[in-house]
């Protein structure tokens, strides 16, 4: 199969410093703006449709966000980093409630610094703390479930992490040093995600059983099922990509200062014709 980069389909967004994005079950699409502590949603053309967010440390603020979760049912949830805490919100972006863990008595449930959020199909909550390199488990009501990641891990304990996903099975995958660590449902080490010799990764990206990883200038698609990797690209010189995300056969690439989609069509990146 021949993969090819795409010219762009939609460019949207003016921002500070967009750092991740991600898509809404109606394809409304949710980017953090780090720059300016802000939320922002979008719908599926790219129009601004609600925002939330200014810098402080009360209900609907944010002290540097660096990541946004909004796949999974009705809810959003944000990586609040400097402010120690996932926050969750409706689709509408209105307030719902606080995962704060910092301070408590029982050093397993703590984490510090969150780095990525993701929420399971059964609707625990993965926060990956970029303070204690652990990934820490709470159910749908906050309760605590377990933590994995750490020295116990073994080969897979965490050194620097950066972000997380989740594919179809619910397996966990963490970006770590350049390298991406695979985990079972349940927190147990499983394998390294093999790269091109020389490659380390950027940024990725998992849509249920496929994950495509941003490797300086390279763009790799990797079958999870298979274990294999299915086809690589070149990135253009003009596009200069810090993250992406792909969702419903669409390629979404974080740039400086905004969000350049692409068209995804039977695992490839093609040119858009216009009508």
């Amino acid at each position: 199969m021949e993969l090819l980069f795409s010219l762009s389909l939609l460019v949207f967004g003016s921002f500070a410093e967009p750092v991740d994005l991600d898509l809404d079950i109606e394809g409304n699409i949710y980017v953090i703006d780090a720059g300016r502590d802000l939320v922002v949603k979008y719908s599926s053309k790219g129009d601004s449709l609600d925002v939330v967010g200014g810098f402080g440390t009360g209900i609907e603020e944010f002290d540097r966000p660096v990541a946004v979760y909004a796949r999974r049912g009705t809810d959003v949830y944000v990586a609040d980093y400097n402010n120690h805490r996932v926050q969750r919100f409706d689709r509408r972006l209105d307030y719902i409630t606080t995962i704060y863990t910092r301070d408590d008595p029982d050093e397993r449930t703590r984490f510090g610094y969150p780095l990525d959020v993701a929420v399971s199909r059964q609707g625990d909550v993965l926060i990956l703390d970029g303070e204690n390199q652990h990934i820490v488990v709470f159910d749908a009501s906050g309760r605590f479930v377990r933590r994995f990641g750490d020295v116990a891990s073994g080969a897979g304990a965490l050194v620097n992490p950066s972000t997380l996903e989740l594919d179809a099975s619910d397996n966990v995958y963490v970006l770590d040093e350049g390298r991406i660590k695979a985990y079972d449902p349940f927190g147990t080490w499983l394998r390294f995600v093999p790269l091109p010799v020389g490659r380390t990764a950027q940024s990725f990206s998992v849509e249920e059983s496929e994950m495509m990883i941003l490797t300086d200038s390279l763009l790799l698609l990797y079958d999870l099922e298979q274990r294999t990797m299915v086809d690589t690209v070149q990135v253009e010189p003009d596009c200069k990509p810090t993250a992406i995300r792909h969702h419903t056969r669409l390629l979404y690439v974080i740039e400086t200062d905004h969000v350049d989609v692409r068209k995804l069509r039977d695992s490839k990146i093609e040119l858009l014709q216009e009508n």
